[in-house]
Formats: structure tokens, C-alpha cells, sequence
């Protein structure tokens, strides 16, 4: 024998589903909704690289492979295709996002105030603890207005945060690399790239949606979290890999069937 195969498993994390896009965000569960909900009111929007310039991908995240996007990029057909999106924020329309939900709560808050100073009121227990969750949520929104005002005084025009390449095979899609922006990769634009990603291939009779490898099933751990966020459900597999006995026998029996392909 000149070679030994030996097998190592694997844990992928794959949504399947025939649902609409509607059914299928309810089975996201609520860390997952809440993050895309924050997302948008940071006012963060996907669109889709017509070009598939890896340029911006890499300036995100130098440490990717570039030989191996540019591979999966140039192989196009019929069947599989690769795609790359992009998360952008607009610093001035998050701060106006934020100045609206602060204002309205600011007006909810002082009819709160009323309500409790009214003394033929009751001041019953949800009455008190709504006005508690109104003072938490001002000082929330004022906190956003100040996260805001600094990436707008940084980047007074919309910036790209987070990007993604995909690959289509067949009604599948498959999530590759990813890449953020350091110092804005706490905005959650991988939940909200993954969920229009999904929302729209959907719509095209895609049904199955891979997120790939995790190294652990341990409920705390991060990527786990992530991926099984999107009401996916893991799956376990067998992987192979040659163990070569014989270098010199394993070379000329590779050779021989490249030459037969």
C-alpha cells in the first residue's frame, strides 16, 4: 500500500427551508432579530459588487488568501457562480435614525412623567417599570447619537464595514470568506449581510443555505452562536485525508490519472 486514508469529522451549520422570507426570520431566534433590527436603525445597507472586485474584500482583511478568492471568482458556469456583497453605513442617516427614535421617546417618556406625578393615579408596578424602560432606552439613543457623531466626524460619507463572497451551486448557497472593517466590525453587518442574502435567493427558489465549519458544539461559543442564529441545524460528516506511505508510488499513480482525465 502506498498511501492510507484516514477520516476526520466535520460540523457544518446548514438552514434549510421552503418557508417564505417572512416565515423564515421567525425561525431566526431573538439575539439574531435583534441584531439585523439594530443594523438597519444604524442605517446599514447590503448591495451586491457587480464586478466582483476582490480589491475592497482584501483592504478589509488582509490575512485572506488572494490566490484562492481570485480562484473561486474566475470559476464561473452554468451551474456554480460566486458573488460578492458588501455592508455600507451612512454616519449622517444613523444619527437622523436615532435624533427620530430618541424624539419619540422623549415624548413617550414625558407623558410617563405625567401620568406618575398625576396623584389620583395608581402607581402600579408596570407604570413604574415603563417609565424605567423609557429612561433606559433615551440613554441608549443618546448613546447611538454619540457612536454616531464620531464615525461621522471620521468618515463624513458612507463607509463600507463588513463584505462577503458567495457561491451559488445549483439552489444552494454557500457562505465563504468574510471580511469587516477593525474598527467598525461591532455594527452586526454580518447578521444583516446573511439575512438579504437569504431574503433574496429565497425569492429565487434557493433553499439551502451552508455557513460552513465550526470547531465546537459549546453553547458558549461564538461562531456556534453565530451560525446557529439562522435557525439552521448542524450537520456532521466524515472528511478524508491521504496519510502517504509510498511518495514515490502515491506521485506516479497521481500522474497517471490526471493523464486518463
Amino acid at each position: 500500500s502506498f498511501v492510507k486514508t484516514n477520516r476526520v469529522s466535520e460540523r457544518k451549520v446548514v438552514l434549510e427551508t421552503e418557508k417564505t422570507p417572512d416565515e423564515t426570520y421567525k425561525m431566526f431566534n431573538s439575539n439574531t432579530k435583534r441584531n439585523i433590527k439594530l443594523a438597519l436603525q444604524r442605517s446599514i445597507t447590503i448591495y451586491k459588487d457587480d464586478n466582483n472586485s476582490i480589491d475592497t474584500l482584501l483592504n478589509l482583511n488582509n490575512k485572506l488568501n488572494n490566490e484562492e478568492i481570485k480562484k473561486i471568482i474566475d470559476f464561473n458556469g452554468d451551474v456554480n457562480s460566486s458573488e460578492i456583497y458588501f455592508a455600507k453605513i451612512n454616519p449622517e442617516q444613523y444619527i437622523n435614525n436615532y435624533r427620530f427614535l430618541l424624539k419619540k421617546e422623549e415624548e413617550r417618556n414625558y407623558n410617563l412623567s405625567q401620568i406618575m406625578q398625576n396623584a389620583r393615579a395608581k402607581k402600579s408596578d408596570a407604570l413604574v417599570n415603563k417609565k424605567m424602560e423609557s429612561d433606559r432606552l433615551i440613554s441608549k439613543y443618546n448613546n447611538e447619537i454619540i457612536k454616531a457623531t464620531n464615525i461621522y466626524t471620521k468618515y463624513p460619507e458612507s463607509v463600507i464595514i463588513g463584505a462577503i463572497l458567495i457561491i451559488k451551486n445549483n439552489r444552494e448557497i454557500y457562505f465563504m470568506n468574510e471580511a469587516f472593517n477593525e474598527e467598525l466590525k461591532g455594527f452586526y453587518s454580518s447578521h444583516l449581510i446573511k439575512w438579504e442574502i437569504i431574503k433574496k435567493y429565497l425569492t429565487l427558489g434557493y433553499k439551502i443555505f451552508n455557513f460552513g465549519n465550526i470547531k465546537s458544539m459549546d453553547k458558549k461559543d461564538g461562531d456556534y452562536l453565530f451560525k446557529m442564529g439562522f435557525g439552521g441545524k448542524v450537520y456532521e460528516c466524515l472528511g478524508n485525508y491521504d496519510l502517504i506511505i509510498n511518495k514515490w508510488l502515491y506521485h506516479i499513480i497521481k500522474i497517471i490519472n490526471n493523464l486518463k482525465k
